[in-house]
């Protein structure tokens, strides 16, 4: 489960392009939420615009 929770993370952050608050809107998280689950999966924001960029 929480692999597709840390999947569903990081593809609604490509397709927010690194915005964390519309992210979380998407997901229906709480800022504080998406901030945590971020930290708990280790979730570089700034490797993931850089992967989208690269492509």
């Amino acid at each position: 489960m929480e692999v597709i929770e840390e999947k569903n993370i990081r593809e609604a952050l490509k397709i927010a392009k690194g915005n964390i608050l519309k992210a979380a809107e998407m997901l229906n998280l709480s800022r504080a939420t998406i901030y945590r689950k971020i930290k708990k999966y280790n979730i570089s924001v700034k490797e993931l615009l850089s992967q989208i960029e690269t492509k």
